[in-house]
């Protein structure tokens, strides 16, 4: 994969300083992105946690937080609070889990499964 250094640089610093301020989609899709070119970085993935674990108590739709606990897997980052917040969630709203794709599905459990 080609990746522009520049580019990943000032994503970690766009990241880094607006975690809590961008929704969870937008953190969603740069995590992904930064696990695809193996951006590791434990500073940005702790606070990326933290964020989507905020986003996670605020009631953002379970396939956007199931893509950044996936992404945050796969980077290796921190993410108890998040797995926490959301186990506590779907233990108390179950039906949310009805109708998801298996894919969100499928990034969900190991996303939680990756404690």
């Amino acid at each position: 994969v080609l990746m522009d250094k520049g580019l990943v640089r000032v994503a970690k610093l766009h990241l880094s300083e607006r975690a809590n301020q961008l929704p969870a989609g937008e953190m969603a899709t740069m995590l992904q992105a930064f696990a695809t070119w193996r951006v590791d970085d434990v500073a940005v993935a702790a606070a990326s946690a933290d964020a989507v674990a905020k986003h996670a108590t605020r009631g953002a739709a379970l396939p956007e937080l199931s893509d950044a606990l996936f992404a945050l897997a796969r980077l290796g980052a921190p993410c108890g609070a998040l797995q926490r917040r959301l186990s506590r969630r779907l233990e108390e709203q179950p039906a949310e889990l009805h109708g998801l794709q298996a894919s969100v599905l499928v990034r969900l459990l190991r996303g939680l499964g990756n404690a």
